[in-house]
């Protein structure tokens, strides 16, 4: 990378950093800014309709799903889901492993 590169990216990142986003993504090539929420439609449309594993559908996303997101990410937004009442917790399968939770949809 040559010096002029590297000052633009280096630019990039500053003003990526002032606006103080919870997210940056990389959308067709591009370095941007992201709500939260940004990656949710895929843990939405990955969820089973009948009970699960949290690990198992974090399992299933990063498998299908390359996009430089780890499983911490995916864990927190499962977790504001379960807050926001969209999943609920069914049981505690493993209560050594922080993605040992059972989950649900919640029927609205």
């Amino acid at each position: 990378m040559t010096n002029i590169e590297k000052r633009l990216q280096s630019s990039l990142w500053n003003d990526l950093k002032a606006e103080n986003a919870p997210l940056r993504a990389l959308v067709n090539g591009k370095l941007i800014s992201v709500p939260e929420d940004f990656y949710d439609h895929i843990i939405i449309k990955n969820i089973p309709d009948r009970e699960f594993v949290m690990a198992q559908l974090i399992g299933t996303i990063l498998g299908k799903y390359h996009l430089g997101v780890g499983d911490g990410w995916y864990a927190l937004r499962i977790k504001k889901m379960i807050v926001d009442n969209k999943l609920e917790i069914v049981a505690d399968k493993d209560t050594s492993h922080p993605y040992g939770k059972i989950l649900r949809k919640v029927e609205l």
